[in-house]
């Protein structure tokens, strides 16, 4: 199984939480622990598309924000059938688009969606497989710069 290199290893800030939830007029609970699973909304995907590619985000509002499309993907994908069938959706076209923009930022939220090392897909999130080919597609790249040196979070 291939690992996440240490230096792409990424939580929510809380910084970046709250300065998300006042650009996008969200609620959060101080004590929120899921936040961004929990506001996701997959009627707002298209705006939080919007301001993903033009608000003027830190790093910090952008992880949190992918955190959030990428559980809209989940919540549009199918429960039933073919998990190939994820790919095929727009939604994930985009998301899918964007972390390859940024994927050392979001290394680490490609690593976690794929769930690699659990092969029964009642173990897996609907978008685990297409999340494991993007994986597999960036990995090289990732790991490969980290031999070389380069470590920046922007690609």
């Amino acid at each position: 199984m291939d690992e996440l290199p240490a230096q792409f290893v990424r939580y929510p800030s809380r910084a970046g939480r709250l300065a998300l939830a006042a650009r996008l007029g969200l609620t959060i609970d101080p004590h929120s622990q899921d936040w961004e699973w929990t506001v996701a909304t997959p009627g707002q995907s298209p705006a939080w598309f919007s301001a993903y590619q033009t608000a003027p985000l830190s790093d910090d509002e952008r992880f949190s924000l992918m955190e959030m499309l990428v559980q809209c993907v989940e919540e549009l994908s199918p429960s039933e059938g073919s998990r190939d069938l994820v790919e095929q959706l727009p939604e994930w076209q985009a998301v899918a688009g964007l972390l390859r923009e940024r994927m050392h930022l979001h290394a680490n939220t490609i690593y976690y969606w794929s769930v690699l090392g659990h092969d029964d897909p009642d173990e897996q999130f609907r978008i685990s497989v297409s999340m494991r080919r993007l994986w597999a597609e960036l990995h090289r790249v990732i790991t490969e710069q980290c031999t070389e040196g380069r470590t920046g979070l922007a690609t």
